[in-house]
């Protein structure tokens, strides 16, 4: 009886040993383009995230009419290994035995003292090796493609005998999307009589940046040290004095963008005028993102070091300031708070805000009112989108990618723009219902890769509302953006620019909403304060709505208004209103025909009260 009992334990273990079985699954992913080389990195995880690995072979194979890797690579030059050369392990090398086709080989010494590198538990990924191909051909789509069939392979555990089961290895295709556009330098501003900021149109390689020798100042002014900016996109001088009243031009040679891209001698001047800054920065508006993000926003680019500082900025109810970002385009600044209330006002104060140029917001302290939206009536659900529409996407990354579920997992599942913004992708769930917060995970945000965007909603997909204009998405997986309560059947992204180039990336976006949605509130006769309401549609081509409120003021009943359109360099170009008038509810049109395409500013000024918004104009 002992025997069988003893038997039986044996096939026990050995089924219990079958049924715990490590799964190793594995993918590429694109790490680093230019205009002759890509780098590919191969990485792993496994089912359990408690086991280490062993030797091991990995084969795959790739188009050799696209891709090329010499013959005999070198180590430390054609491919780099990440954690599983050295220590515990033999040198890991990579071989190509024929024209397609690598071999990644891992050698583990046979010693039971010594321990394998633990591979993470999916969805986490270890990164393996990093090889770097030339390119032969950087407009057609990449191909690459395990070999998990091939003789050679096999992946062991850390006891060099256990073979791990092959899971789910996914194969690459995709096109690489190479920036070969030059950077542009697009201003020089004078800060200080020895600071000259220079703003060049994508982020630059820091070494040829911080460069002192690659710029020339006219009129004797000498360059004594550079700085570059978290973005990479604007460069500061510290300079001999200037003098006031005189212009200069400045030029930049040699600078490269990210992708290895020389400035243009036809894009690398700039000039300006030494004049000294004595305007005040002024707070200009507050946009609540979701109940523990707002975006602050100014009249001018600000000084960073104040706008980073959480002290300048305080919150009504005792709602506590985490943190404080300073955006790419330097004139608004992303507050991280505690948890603030639906359908709540707020007060935020900001105090103590510089200018570039060392003014001082205006007033000192400002205030701002701001009310966190309304969620609708009923239970939380998510909002299946049936399609995505857009008039601009690369082969393979088609905007159905980017609703697909699959998020960043896989490496060719998003949405990728064909051309540069600002363009659009459209969502629809096929019927109307409500709608109250969505997600959205933009594309390299963990390279500190940051979009600016607008949303918008509708019901028919010809008449669009603003939900949310001219925001930034931060440097995590998830935006996560609340609005108010509202009916609709379509999502408009519209991507404007980037930190980091000029094409739009998407990994996913999903839209949630509650059952019922909130009766849409209605003004009463007199309007208890003045607004002003984001122009409509936004982008528009040709014209444009503009509302606005008027209260009863005091004991006044007509109310002195104007209206006014300046260009974004403060240009008055229109006037809409200049009269009298009653309290209540207003809505002019503007008309844009004789207009260039660009950004332009609107505001309403009614006594002490003054607003300022932005519109778009899309030609």
């Amino acid at each position: 009886m002992r025997r069988y009992k003893l038997y039986f334990l044996s096939l026990l273990i050995i089924y219990s040993t079958a049924a715990l079985a490590t799964n190793i699954n594995g993918r590429f992913v694109i790490v680093g383009t230019d205009n002759s080389k890509i780098s590919i990195l191969i990485q792993f995880n496994t089912n359990t995230g408690t086991d280490d690995l062993g030797s091991s072979t990995v084969v795959f194979g790739f188009d050799n009419t696209l891709l090329n890797l010499p013959n005999s690579p070198q180590r430390n030059v054609d491919y780099f290994f990440h954690n599983f050369s050295g220590d515990n392990y033999t040198l890991g090398t990579v071989t190509k035995p024929s024209v397609n086709m690598v071999w990644v080989n891992i050698d583990l010494y046979f010693n039971n003292s010594n321990q394998g590198t633990i591979v993470s538990q999916n969805p986490e990924w270890t990164d393996v090796v990093t090889i770097n191909f030339d390119l032969i051909n950087s407009t057609d789509s990449i191909n690459i493609y395990w070999l998990t069939s091939s003789a050679f392979w096999g992946i062991y555990d850390g006891n060099n005998s256990t073979l791990w089961n092959t899971g789910q290895f996914v194969n690459f295709t995709g096109t690489t999307n190479f920036d070969t556009t030059p950077p542009e330098l697009l201003t020089g501003l004078l800060l200080d009589p020895a600071t000259l900021e220079l703003t060049f149109s994508e982020p630059l390689e820091i070494t040829t940046a911080l460069n002192s020798e690659n710029y020339l100042i006219t009129n004797g002014i000498n360059i004594q040290d550079v700085f570059i900016s978290n973005f990479g996109d604007v460069v500061t001088l510290i300079t001999t004095p200037h003098s006031n009243g005189l212009s200069y031009i400045v030029t930049a040679e040699d600078i490269a963008d990210l992708s290895g891209n020389i400035i243009s001698s036809q894009s690398n001047s700039a000039q300006y005028i030494s004049q000294s800054d004595t305007t005040d920065p002024l707070f200009t508006n507050v946009t609540v993102l979701n109940n523990k993000t707002l975006t602050v926003k100014f009249s001018e680019r600000i000084d960073q070091n104040s706008a980073a500082n959480k002290n300048n900025y305080s919150i009504s109810n005792n709602i506590g300031i985490v943190s404080a970002q300073l955006l790419p385009d330097s004139s608004g600044v992303t507050l991280k708070t505690a948890r603030q209330n639906d359908n709540t006002q707020y007060t935020i104060t900001v105090s103590n805000i510089k200018d570039r140029a060392g003014n001082t917001i205006y007033p000192n302290p400002s205030l701002k009112q701001y009310l966190t939206p309304k969620k609708g009536k009923g239970n939380p659900q998510q909002k299946i989108i049936q399609r995505a529409l857009s008039n601009s996407w690369h082969q393979y990354f088609t905007p159905e990618k980017s609703i697909d579920g699959k998020g960043m997992i896989f490496p060719d599942s998003r949405w990728q723009s064909e051309d540069v913004m600002p363009l659009t992708v459209t969502y629809d769930v096929e019927e109307i219902q409500s709608f109250d917060s969505l997600r959205i995970s933009f594309y390299k945000w963990e390279s500190g890769r940051m979009f600016q965007y607008s949303v918008y909603t509708s019901a028919d997909s010809i008449t669009w509302q603003p939900v949310l204009e001219e925001i930034w998405s931060e440097n995590s997986e998830w935006a996560e953006l609340n609005i108010d309560s509202t009916e609709t059947r379509y999502l408009k992204l519209l991507m404007l620019k980037s930190n980091q180039g000029p094409f739009a990336s998407v990994w996913e976006v999903e839209m949630f909403g509650t059952e019922d949605a909130t009766s849409v509130e209605t003004f009463s006769e007199i309007p208890e304060t003045f607004e002003l309401f984001q122009n409509y549609p936004n982008p528009f081509n040709p014209s444009t709505k503009i509302k606005f409120t008027i209260p009863s003021v005091g004991a006044q009943y007509i109310v002195p208004i104007q209206l006014k359109v300046f260009d974004i360099l403060g240009n008055e170009v229109a006037t809409l209103v200049d009269e009298e008038k009653m309290p209540g509810i207003y809505e002019v049109e503007f008309n844009g025909s004789n207009f260039s395409s660009g950004v332009y500013l609107y505001r309403l000024t009614a006594g002490s009260f003054s607003e300022i918004k932005k519109l778009i104009l899309l030609k």
